[in-house]
């Protein structure tokens, strides 16, 4: 998830973006084995597009025959703002290197990520990161602050390619937010919970509360809770609260 979202001017056809991910306990499952064919199948019909992307771009690098089946159980609610799919490619990836024994570097893993999806090399490198101009230039964080997420994800009607409009809409706000990464950054490893909510940010928000109502309810039902601080996770409509303590449901932040 992003603890902050600072989308700047579009440069090469995309947004620069500087983000603070980090991750957290919540996961879905993915179980691969070696077979004579090509397969991808998900609990409940789902299609998991970056997972097949991501398991065909691996056999092409290695220049190996495209033989896998691929079972994914969703446990992480999809086109959520959650990197759902992003996070199933690269467990695609780490989990076919494992299986076929050929021992790719992690650079070289990322660049299957790079091909596959720009949140892909997150969850490769996986713990919190600091990541400049969209999600490629990433820096390892050393958290100290620890804390419990609790995540609401609103039932609504998404429109198709949801993040490329939500960015549409964002481009148009005539007030746009912005955020320091670089703060949040500095909380996540020298401060607490306390701190890394106080700095809590997406510019993106605005558009999504605008568009979805159940999200601002969401918000305000996560401080209801006593959470300290609560934010649209992305391009939403997921809702996350930081809390100091651990409440039912919540999850736990992985280092």
């Amino acid at each position: 998830m992003n603890l902050l979202l600072d989308a700047g001017g579009v440069k090469n056809g995309f947004h620069s973006v500087d983000m603070v991910f980090q991750e957290i306990s919540l996961h879905d499952d993915v179980a691969i084995e070696k077979a004579k064919d090509f397969s991808v199948k998900c609990a409940g019909n789902i299609r998991e597009n970056t997972a097949e992307k991501a398991a065909r771009l691996f056999f092409e690098k290695t220049e190996m025959l495209c033989c896998a089946k691929i079972s994914i159980t969703k446990r992480i609610p999809v086109a959520a703002g959650l990197g759902g799919g992003s996070s199933d490619a690269a467990a695609v990836i780490r989990g076919l290197d494992r299986l076929y024994g050929t021992e790719l570097t992690k650079d070289e893993m990322k660049d299957i990520g790079r091909a596959v999806g720009s949140d892909v090399c997150f969850f490769l490198e996986g713990g919190a990161c600091l990541a400049r101009e969209r999600e490629f230039n990433l820096t390892k964080l050393r958290p100290k602050a620890r804390f419990y997420v609790a995540l609401e994800t609103p039932n609504v009607a998404l429109p198709e390619k949801k993040t490329a409009w939500i960015y549409s809409k964002y481009d148009g706000l005539a007030k746009k937010r912005h955020y320091d990464a670089d703060r949040m950054a500095y909380a996540v490893e020298h401060g607490d919970a306390k701190d890394v909510a106080a700095l809590l940010g997406n510019s993106l928000e605005d558009v999504v509360l605008k568009a979805f109502p159940e999200c601002a309810a969401a918000k305000e039902r996560m401080m209801k809770k006593g959470a300290l601080g609560s934010l649209v996770s992305g391009a939403g409509p997921t809702v996350f609260g930081i809390f100091d303590k651990k409440i039912s449901g919540a999850y736990e932040v992985v280092a």
